[in-house]
């Protein structure tokens, strides 16, 4: 009987010590997470912050679309901004893999400052960013972002500018093999 209830105690001791490192090991991950420390702007943090409050601003809003240089022009309101800028958000620069991916240059105007950065990988996606941010250092005004994709099947570029308050366009060139390329372009502007 005494051997029964001591293997019976050495496997609950068991069970309990990897429950609890499994509960340790998942607040690590959590804490890690929330400790992140961004190398380069956070434009993600940026764009999530632009739709939270375009959310709630509700603006109408006058978007233009070209499909290969025809034109559709629409006035309208945004139901879901999200998804309307999630190309800007996923464009972000701060994964752990491209932390020294990038060169930063900065330029110090009297009304405000211009910082770049240059993809200096070739196998980073997001080829270059620049910001427009205030003298203070604290707001963005304007993004501008250039992705590139290369492989043996097509070539995609795409070109995403965001003015704080004003709109933001998307321009798209996709160049398959065997196959017409196709772009796009859309302006949105933001009306009052």
């Amino acid at each position: 009987m005494g051997t029964v209830f001591l293997c019976l105690i050495m496997k609950y001791r068991i069970l309990f010590l990897a429950s609890m490192l499994f509960i340790f090991s998942c607040k690590n991950a959590d804490e890690k997470k929330a400790k992140r420390i961004n190398t380069y702007f956070d434009i993600s943090g940026f764009i999530e912050a632009e739709m939270d409050s375009l959310q709630k601003l509700d603006p109408t809003i006058k978007k233009t679309i070209w499909v290969d240089g025809i034109p559709e022009t629409q006035e309208l309101k945004i139901i879901d901004w999200k998804k309307e800028l999630l190309s800007f958000k996923s464009s972000d620069i701060n994964k752990p893999a491209w932390v020294d991916s990038y060169k930063i240059d900065t330029l110090f105007g009297k009304d405000l400052n211009i910082v770049r950065y240059t993809a200096t990988d070739d196998d980073v996606k997001i080829r270059f960013v620049e910001l427009e941010i205030g003298i203070d250092n604290v707001e963005c005004k304007n993004i501008l972002i250039q992705s590139e994709e290369h492989n043996s099947v097509y070539n995609s570029s795409q070109r995403l500018s965001y003015k704080k308050g004003l709109g933001y366009a998307v321009e798209s060139i996709q160049q398959v093999n065997f196959m017409d390329d196709r772009s796009y372009k859309i302006e949105v502007a933001f009306l009052k």
